[in-house]
């Protein structure tokens, strides 16, 4: 059994998440026996799961293990018919189409929320105390039952959480405590789990726990893509092997990042096996910074269909960013990029699809207006499917720097060429007519007006584009994996 490691199947997803799938698909397809292991609780996961084109055989969370809920069916369970509420004793009353109130003797005693993207479903009930103040929640998962009930100390912060199996058992409790002026989780308590209660300081330990009854039920390969949980993975006690994925740049002139360390160098008694990285050329930097270099190899990370449709330029060009908008991907310098671009190209627009970091948003719509740029520049929200490249010139990338760019990748895999800030390991992707000066805007807009000004020239970079990302295909991809595999 191969078990990729990961916090969550989120509804907003990163590229790490992206490549799990990728790798879950291609093995699976390969005949071996694959599984994405999820640490966080998620009362959607089995619609996020659908979402990205997978099903709950080919998961394995956490709370659902411990809740009896692995591959539970889903059952459609209305607000109005719920059997704590019955409806000869209390009268539910639809406030707009997401929330009814449930009233008895006159009184509002409980709010139901309706599950979010359906109608009448009922999503949490949070039940009310004498003064009106919620003092009581329950949570409903995706599937159709009680999954969790959250109770509150008398200030509003969480008091305790109780988790529960599809049958109504309180399997799971966790006690949140009053810590040096801060409410936080201080005790997971595991209830009857084999015959016996099991107690735990931390998620984190209780999940180090979880993947030792895995390994000891089936045992697999661990792969960890998150370094968050590199060190529960380095915990399991005989696995077969243990494989760290990295995603990003690993180092920069002083040295590897800290959150790196454990991935590639272990601790004191224990490393990862293998250590997989997404191109040569980090794979060579990163080998003088490691205490053992021959764990390194090279391991393709994402791998994409390539399309046939020969691409002509548009008379009004369409300029994509398709990703995570956040600062370090340096939106703020495609802006003022296209801010230069739109004064020679007054027909070009550009789109960004993808989802922000908090506050950043606000950042970013700002400079859209204090640029003049509303009506040419255009914020989707994340898709999961690609379809943005039908109708799209060009891909613009100004990030500090890439594990390696899968989003680059899918670019060209439609034939649309990426032009780029000069950064690692972008650099690897893509040949250097395609790449300018790192944080300088004005040399971005410049080769993007002369890339769009020139047909021919135009041409030439979508049939390179199209051969570059023919180079990341499933079958090189899984032949690469299982030979890291072994």
């Amino acid at each position: 059994m191969i078990y990729l490691i990961g916090e969550n199947v989120f509804s907003l997803n990163s590229g790490t998440e992206f490549s799990q799938f990728q790798r879950l698909h291609a093995l699976k397809r390969a005949g071996h026996e694959v599984k994405i292991v999820t640490r966080n609780y998620n009362r959607f996961l089995s619609q996020n799961l659908k979402q990205h084109g997978l099903d709950q055989q080919d998961s394995i969370n956490m709370y659902d293990f411990f809740q009896k809920a692995l591959n539970q069916p889903r059952k459609k369970q209305g607000l109005r018919y719920l059997e704590s509420i019955l409806l000869q004793d209390y009268h539910v009353v639809g406030i707009d189409n997401n929330r009814s109130e449930v009233h008895y003797q006159g009184k509002t005693i409980a709010n139901i929320h309706v599950m979010p993207a359906t109608v009448g479903l009922v999503g949490d009930v949070e039940y009310l105390d004498d003064l009106g103040h919620p003092a009581v929640r329950e949570y409903w998962d995706w599937r159709g039952f009680k999954s969790m009930v959250e109770s509150y100390h008398p200030d509003g912060t969480i008091g305790s959480q109780r988790f529960l199996d599809p049958h109504g058992q309180v399997v799971l409790e966790i006690t949140h405590m009053n810590i040096d002026g801060q409410v936080r989780p201080t005790m997971w308590k595991l209830l009857n789990y084999g015959g016996h209660n099991r107690i735990f300081d931390s998620e984190s330990a209780i999940f180090t726990f979880f993947l030792n009854e895995l390994n000891r039920q089936r045992q697999g390969t661990f792969i960890s893509d998150r370094r968050s949980l590199d060190a529960n993975v380095l915990a399991v006690d005989q696995p077969v092997q243990t494989i760290a994925v990295i995603h990003s740049q690993a180092k920069d002139k002083q040295g590897i990042y800290a959150d790196y360390q454990l991935a590639l160098n272990g601790n004191t008694t224990t490393h990862f096996d293998k250590v997989a990285l997404p191109t040569k050329q980090e794979e060579r930097a990163l080998r003088r910074f490691v205490t053992y270099p021959n764990c390194l190899h090279h391991v393709m990370d994402c791998y994409y269909k390539v399309t046939t449709k020969d691409r002509q330029l548009s008379a009004k060009p369409t300029l994509v960013y398709r990703g995570m908008l956040t600062e370090v991907k340096r939106i703020l310098d495609l802006i003022s990029a296209f801010q230069l671009i739109h004064q020679q190209l007054p027909n070009a627009r550009f789109v960004m699809q993808g989802y922000f970091t908090a506050g950043y948003q606000s950042s970013v719509e700002n400079l859209i207006k204090q640029s003049g740029l509303n009506d040419s520049v255009d914020l989707l929200n994340y898709k999961v499917q690609p379809t943005i490249y039908d109708h799209t010139d060009l891909f613009i990338n100004a990030s500090e720097n890439e594990g390696l760019g899968m989003n680059m990748v899918e670019s060209m895999s439609h034939g649309v060429p990426v032009i780029s800030y000069d950064v690692p390991y972008v650099n690897t992707l893509l040949p250097n007519n395609n790449l300018v000066a790192n944080g300088d805007p004005a040399a971005l807009a410049k080769r993007v007006v002369a890339t769009l000004s020139d047909s021919q020239g135009y041409a030439a970079l979508s049939k390179k584009a199209y051969q570059i990302a023919g180079q990341y295909n499933e079958t090189d991809f899984v032949r690469q994996w299982e030979e890291l595999l072994g």
